[in-house]
């Protein structure tokens, strides 16, 4: 990379630990050479007299992508610790995808009977599960189970929803699995195939849901505005906010706080039953979110196509990513080290994008 300092240049290359003594005053960097699609964050730095800095460079934007969906991407997923990387992803086509970005195979995929609404890992990655449903009969609302390496069947479906299927995901233990749509909140022991409603009173859509770290609670959010947490002990509602009066599309944990955001564009930090943030910055629907391993990052990605990179630490936005097509991000999901993410939209294509590094 080019370093500019007072019209005056020198080279550096990133990846290698170098001391400079620099004069006070403003610093520009660029690529040495265009990297479509990529730029380098930061851009520019300030050095002051007696105040020593550490500086830690990135080229941040997509990395790699494929288009094997022919319809909207509606859920992605990396399995952790897999090397080399291994990305699934679903889609209203009916498939279900394996790609794996830093090699030269083809993405595999297999034929679903239902079109896929969400897709959920288990925690050791051997396991994938899919979930949504058909508009016109078969319905095909069962709950079905892959091996991620063969995306082979890998055991018996599980059946009780009357609705499509909007939001699926395992517990940490992967010894229960949490699914819910229009019809409620089902609770599945996987050893058994045995399920339980959540008792919600009046009808409502469940667009999202997450565990805890711990497993103990669930947190879900609705098309009413409204994120409840529950306790999978007693398993009833514990807690309930209002976020607002637009439908909540994606939830999240952040240790002990839940995260939420949806139509209105604003991504909520919630705590002990109290609002403790509101991040502002969106100005179309957020439709994913995530939270990095270390809890230092939350990403957002809304209906317009741009992910929004927040540091938790000071509650602003650190980078914008933006694709080329500006369609919706549907799903986000981080790689196991914090650095990279991987997106899926209603442009049919999956992306795979190098993050900046956390304050």
């Amino acid at each position: 990379i080019t370093l500019r300092h007072a019209g005056k240049d020198q080279t550096l290359t990133l990846g290698r630990e170098k001391t400079l003594a620099l004069i006070p005053g403003d610093y520009f960097l660029s690529p040495a050479t265009e990297q479509p699609g990529r730029k380098l964050a930061p851009e520019r730095f300030t050095v002051v007299s007696g105040m020593p800095k550490t500086l830690r460079i990135a080229y941040v934007g997509e990395v790699a992508r494929h288009s094997t969906h022919t319809q909207p991407v509606t859920s992605v997923a990396a399995i952790q610790g897999s090397n080399p990387l291994r990305v699934l992803s679903v889609g209203l086509d009916r498939a279900l995808v394996a790609w794996e970005p830093s090699t030269t195979k083809p993405p595999q995929f297999i034929a679903l009977p239902h079109a896929a609404r969400s897709l959920a890992v288990s925690k050791n990655g051997k396991q994938v599960a899919t979930a949504g449903g058909n508009k016109q009969p078969p319905a095909e609302l069962a709950i079905r189970f892959w091996d991620t390496n063969r995306l082979t069947p890998d055991g018996d479906p599980l059946e009780g929803h009357t609705r499509m299927i909007q939001a699926l995901a395992y517990s940490p233990s992967s010894a229960q699995m949490a699914s819910a749509g229009a019809d409620g909140v089902f609770l599945w022991n996987l050893a058994s195939g045995e399920s339980h409603v959540l008792e919600m009173g009046e009808q409502q859509t469940i667009f999202a849901l997450a565990f805890s770290a711990d497993g103990r609670q669930l947190v879900t959010g609705n098309d009413e505005g409204q994120v409840f947490e529950w306790s999978l002990l007693t398993r009833k509602l514990t807690r309930k906010y209002d976020a607002s009066s637009a439908a909540v599309r994606a939830v999240a944990f952040l240790s002990e706080r839940c995260v939420s955001a949806g139509d209105d564009g604003i991504v909520r930090i919630w705590k002990a039953g109290k609002l403790e943030q509101e991040w502002l910055g969106h100005a179309k629907p957020v439709l994913a979110i995530a939270v990095s391993p270390d809890g230092h990052q939350i990403l957002s990605g809304d209906a317009e196509g741009n992910i929004r990179v927040w540091s938790v630490s000071s509650g602003q936005t650190s980078q914008v990513l933006r694709g080329e097509t500006r369609g919706a991000v549907n799903s986000l999901a981080f790689t196991s080290n914090g650095r990279q993410v991987v997106s899926g939209g209603v442009d049919g294509v999956v992306r795979l994008w190098q993050l900046p590094f956390c304050d």
